[in-house]
């Protein structure tokens, strides 16, 4: 059928982002979306590629992506996708992607599960939104207060842009109690300092 004959075409330009938008916004009769989740699934995954290898289509499909998330479907699909990547894949997204990708991995408790991931806390605490740091705070305060993962809380603290005050105040109390650590001492001065400045 020309559905599959349109997402096996590997070619991308205008004609053929217009061609697949058509497929992906299709509806039948009761109004559900008429895609094949598994051919969605691996066309995203195609598609993301070129993003990753930053190909001569990634801005094109970056801006094909950005227009379709309002399609529940492909974007359910594509943060599924771009969620797991490494830190330095979701680093090449556009911002909306990223957070994108944010939103989905701090759903609920599950940015817990990402907590041994340090690159990609690492991530949010650099260009997440303040909805993504909200969760990130409850991560660092949980790893502050566990000796073996602390030097991992004090290495993301160092990556922040920034909390809000009453994260900021919780994580800064936490952390005045190393003050009197000769080892500690200096970098967690250095990190209080950096998170009363960006204290939002």
């Amino acid at each position: 059928p020309l559905y599959d004959v349109i997402l096996s075409d590997k070619t991308y330009n205008e004609g053929t982002f217009i061609l697949l938008e058509y497929v992906l916004r299709s509806i039948d009769k009761e109004g559900n979306y008429s895609l094949d989740y598994a051919k969605l699934d691996t066309k995203i995954k195609e598609m993301v590629v070129h993003i990753f290898d930053e190909s001569d289509y990634k801005d094109s499909i970056t801006n094909f992506f950005e227009k379709m998330i309002d399609v529940v479907p492909f974007k359910e699909s594509l943060s599924g996708i771009i969620s797991p990547q490494s830190k330095d894949n979701i680093l090449l997204l556009s911002t909306k992607l990223q957070h994108l990708a944010f939103d989905k991995i701090t759903e609920g408790d599950v940015l817990f599960d990402y907590e041994d991931n340090i690159e990609l806390l690492n991530a949010i605490s650099e260009s997440g939104e303040k909805r993504h740091k909200i969760k990130l705070a409850n991560v660092i305060v949980s790893k502050i207060a566990k000796q073996d993962t602390q030097n991992n809380a004090f290495t993301i603290l160092e990556h922040s842009s920034g909390f809000n005050k009453r994260d900021s105040g919780k994580i800064i109390n936490l952390l005045e109690e190393f003050s009197d650590n000769k080892e500690l001492k200096e970098r967690v001065s250095s990190i209080i300092a950096n998170l009363k400045i960006n204290t939002y």
